[in-house]
Protein backbone atom coordinates (compact mmCIF):
# COMPACT_ATOMS: atom_id res chain seq x y z
CA UNK A 1 0.00 0.00 0.00
CA UNK A 2 1.35 3.41 -0.98
CA UNK A 3 1.82 6.03 1.75
CA UNK A 4 -0.86 8.29 0.24
CA UNK A 5 -3.35 5.42 0.07
CA UNK A 6 -2.50 4.47 3.68
CA UNK A 7 -3.13 8.06 4.80
CA UNK A 8 -6.49 8.06 3.00
CA UNK A 9 -7.53 4.78 4.63
CA UNK A 10 -6.44 6.08 8.03
CA UNK A 11 -8.23 9.42 7.67
CA UNK A 12 -11.38 8.35 5.81
CA UNK A 13 -12.14 4.66 6.12
CA UNK A 14 -10.87 3.88 9.63
CA UNK A 15 -13.17 6.42 11.38
CA UNK A 16 -16.17 5.06 9.46
CA UNK A 17 -15.33 1.48 10.48
CA UNK A 18 -14.74 2.56 14.10
CA UNK A 19 -18.06 4.40 14.28
CA UNK A 20 -19.96 1.54 12.65
CA UNK A 21 -18.39 -1.22 14.78
CA UNK A 22 -17.84 0.53 18.10
CA UNK A 23 -19.99 3.63 18.08
CA UNK A 24 -19.05 7.02 19.45
CA UNK A 25 -19.58 6.46 23.18
CA UNK A 26 -16.69 6.93 25.56
CA UNK A 27 -16.16 4.55 28.47
CA UNK A 28 -13.87 5.40 31.36
CA UNK A 29 -11.79 2.83 33.17
CA UNK A 30 -9.53 3.20 36.19
CA UNK A 31 -6.21 1.36 36.26
CA UNK A 32 -4.96 0.28 39.65
CA UNK A 33 -1.24 -0.54 39.79
CA UNK A 34 0.47 -2.79 41.25
CA UNK A 35 -1.83 -5.46 42.60
CA UNK A 36 0.60 -8.35 42.22
CA UNK A 37 4.39 -8.15 42.47
CA UNK A 38 6.68 -8.63 39.52
CA UNK A 39 9.26 -11.27 40.38
CA UNK A 40 10.82 -11.78 36.97
CA UNK A 41 14.53 -12.29 37.18
CA UNK A 42 16.16 -11.20 35.07
CA UNK A 43 13.60 -8.45 34.43
CA UNK A 44 12.38 -7.31 31.03
CA UNK A 45 14.92 -5.11 29.24
CA UNK A 46 12.61 -2.07 29.38
CA UNK A 47 11.31 -2.72 32.91
CA UNK A 48 10.54 -0.11 35.52
CA UNK A 49 8.61 -2.24 38.01
CA UNK A 50 10.39 -5.53 38.68
CA UNK A 51 11.27 -6.20 42.29
CA UNK A 52 14.47 -7.83 41.01
CA UNK A 53 15.94 -4.43 40.08
CA UNK A 54 17.74 -3.29 43.28
CA UNK A 55 17.69 0.42 42.39
CA UNK A 56 13.89 0.54 42.37
CA UNK A 57 13.02 -2.12 44.93
CA UNK A 58 10.45 -0.61 47.24
CA UNK A 59 9.43 2.03 44.72
CA UNK A 60 7.05 -0.35 42.96
CA UNK A 61 5.69 -2.30 45.90
CA UNK A 62 2.25 -3.78 45.57
CA UNK A 63 -0.66 -2.01 47.18
CA UNK A 64 -1.67 -3.11 50.64
CA UNK A 65 -5.24 -4.32 51.05
CA UNK A 66 -6.08 -1.04 52.81
CA UNK A 67 -4.61 1.02 49.95
CA UNK A 68 -6.48 -1.08 47.41
CA UNK A 69 -9.79 -0.77 49.28
CA UNK A 70 -9.40 3.00 49.74
CA UNK A 71 -8.67 3.39 46.03
CA UNK A 72 -11.64 1.25 44.99
CA UNK A 73 -13.98 3.14 47.33
CA UNK A 74 -12.94 6.44 45.70
CA UNK A 75 -13.43 4.98 42.22
CA UNK A 76 -16.83 3.52 43.15
CA UNK A 77 -18.08 7.01 44.02
CA UNK A 78 -17.24 8.17 40.49
CA UNK A 79 -20.21 6.73 38.61
CA UNK A 80 -18.79 7.79 35.22
CA UNK A 81 -16.05 5.18 35.65
CA UNK A 82 -17.47 1.94 34.30
CA UNK A 83 -14.62 -0.49 34.92
CA UNK A 84 -11.45 -1.13 36.86
CA UNK A 85 -8.31 -2.69 35.39
CA UNK A 86 -6.21 -4.41 38.02
CA UNK A 87 -2.61 -4.27 36.82
CA UNK A 88 0.14 -6.40 38.29
CA UNK A 89 3.45 -8.01 37.70
CA UNK A 90 4.53 -11.47 36.74
CA UNK A 91 5.70 -14.47 38.68
CA UNK A 92 6.23 -17.46 36.40
CA UNK A 93 5.50 -19.70 39.41
CA UNK A 94 2.00 -18.15 39.61
CA UNK A 95 0.20 -15.79 41.96
CA UNK A 96 -3.32 -17.19 41.98
CA UNK A 97 -3.93 -16.69 45.71
CA UNK A 98 -2.82 -13.06 45.64
CA UNK A 99 -4.94 -12.35 42.55
CA UNK A 100 -8.04 -14.01 44.01
CA UNK A 101 -7.68 -12.02 47.23
CA UNK A 102 -7.36 -8.77 45.27
CA UNK A 103 -10.46 -9.49 43.16
CA UNK A 104 -12.51 -10.57 46.19
CA UNK A 105 -11.44 -7.41 48.02
CA UNK A 106 -12.57 -5.25 45.08
CA UNK A 107 -15.78 -7.26 44.70
CA UNK A 108 -16.64 -6.72 48.40
CA UNK A 109 -16.86 -2.98 47.66
CA UNK A 110 -18.31 -2.70 44.16
CA UNK A 111 -19.91 -4.62 41.32
CA UNK A 112 -18.06 -2.58 38.68
CA UNK A 113 -16.57 -4.48 35.72
CA UNK A 114 -13.08 -5.82 36.45
CA UNK A 115 -10.33 -6.47 33.92
CA UNK A 116 -7.18 -8.30 34.98
CA UNK A 117 -3.85 -7.29 33.40
CA UNK A 118 -1.07 -9.43 34.88
CA UNK A 119 1.59 -11.83 33.74
CA UNK A 120 1.08 -15.55 33.44
CA UNK A 121 0.33 -18.10 34.64
CA UNK A 122 -3.19 -18.16 36.05
CA UNK A 123 -4.61 -21.65 36.55
CA UNK A 124 -7.85 -22.78 34.90
CA UNK A 125 -9.45 -23.16 38.34
CA UNK A 126 -8.57 -19.58 39.21
CA UNK A 127 -9.81 -18.33 35.82
CA UNK A 128 -13.13 -20.05 36.51
CA UNK A 129 -13.38 -18.34 39.91
CA UNK A 130 -12.43 -14.99 38.39
CA UNK A 131 -15.21 -15.41 35.84
CA UNK A 132 -17.68 -16.22 38.64
CA UNK A 133 -16.50 -13.08 40.45
CA UNK A 134 -17.44 -11.04 37.39
CA UNK A 135 -14.05 -10.48 35.80
CA UNK A 136 -14.93 -9.27 32.30
CA UNK A 137 -11.55 -9.59 30.54
CA UNK A 138 -8.01 -10.92 30.95
CA UNK A 139 -5.03 -9.09 29.45
CA UNK A 140 -1.52 -10.46 29.28
CA UNK A 141 1.10 -8.57 27.30
CA UNK A 142 2.98 -10.75 24.87
CA UNK A 143 4.70 -7.79 23.14
CA UNK A 144 5.73 -10.14 20.28
CA UNK A 145 4.85 -13.66 19.16
CA UNK A 146 8.45 -14.12 17.93
CA UNK A 147 9.90 -16.39 20.64
CA UNK A 148 13.53 -15.34 20.04
CA UNK A 149 12.76 -11.63 20.30
CA UNK A 150 10.51 -12.27 23.32
CA UNK A 151 13.30 -14.14 25.12
CA UNK A 152 15.77 -11.36 24.37
CA UNK A 153 13.43 -8.59 25.58
CA UNK A 154 11.88 -10.56 28.47
CA UNK A 155 14.55 -13.06 29.54
CA UNK A 156 12.89 -14.04 32.82
CA UNK A 157 9.39 -14.42 31.36
CA UNK A 158 7.61 -17.20 29.47
CA UNK A 159 5.88 -16.56 26.13
CA UNK A 160 4.37 -20.05 26.26
CA UNK A 161 2.71 -19.34 29.63
CA UNK A 162 1.36 -16.00 28.43
CA UNK A 163 -0.07 -17.57 25.27
CA UNK A 164 -1.56 -20.40 27.35
CA UNK A 165 -3.21 -17.88 29.66
CA UNK A 166 -4.81 -16.10 26.70
CA UNK A 167 -6.01 -19.42 25.23
CA UNK A 168 -7.31 -20.70 28.59
CA UNK A 169 -9.25 -17.50 29.31
CA UNK A 170 -10.65 -17.47 25.79
CA UNK A 171 -11.74 -21.11 26.14
CA UNK A 172 -13.85 -20.01 29.13
CA UNK A 173 -15.38 -17.23 27.00
CA UNK A 174 -13.53 -14.56 28.92
CA UNK A 175 -12.49 -11.84 26.47
CA UNK A 176 -8.71 -11.44 26.18
CA UNK A 177 -6.35 -8.68 25.17
CA UNK A 178 -2.65 -8.08 24.86
CA UNK A 179 -0.08 -5.46 24.00
CA UNK A 180 1.97 -5.78 20.83
CA UNK A 181 5.07 -3.62 21.02
CA UNK A 182 5.75 -1.78 17.76
CA UNK A 183 9.49 -1.68 17.16
CA UNK A 184 10.17 -4.95 18.94
CA UNK A 185 11.34 -6.91 15.93
CA UNK A 186 10.54 -6.26 12.31
CA UNK A 187 7.29 -4.98 10.84
CA UNK A 188 6.64 -8.58 9.81
CA UNK A 189 7.00 -9.70 13.46
CA UNK A 190 4.52 -7.04 14.55
CA UNK A 191 2.02 -8.14 11.87
CA UNK A 192 2.41 -11.82 12.86
CA UNK A 193 1.75 -10.86 16.47
CA UNK A 194 -1.38 -8.95 15.49
CA UNK A 195 -2.54 -11.86 13.30
CA UNK A 196 -2.00 -14.23 16.24
CA UNK A 197 -4.46 -12.26 18.38
CA UNK A 198 -7.23 -12.36 15.77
Amino acid sequence: MEVEEGDRVYKEEAPEIRDRELGREIYLTAHIHMVTPCRLSPPCKYCSVSSSIPEIRGLRDTLTDEELRNTVEKIDKRKEITSITLVGGTDVAGQDDILLNVVKSVRSITDIDITIDVGAPISMGTLEILKEEGVTAIYSSIETINSEIFKEAKPGDSLDKRVKLLHDASSLNIPVGTIIMNGLGSESDVMKSIDFMQ
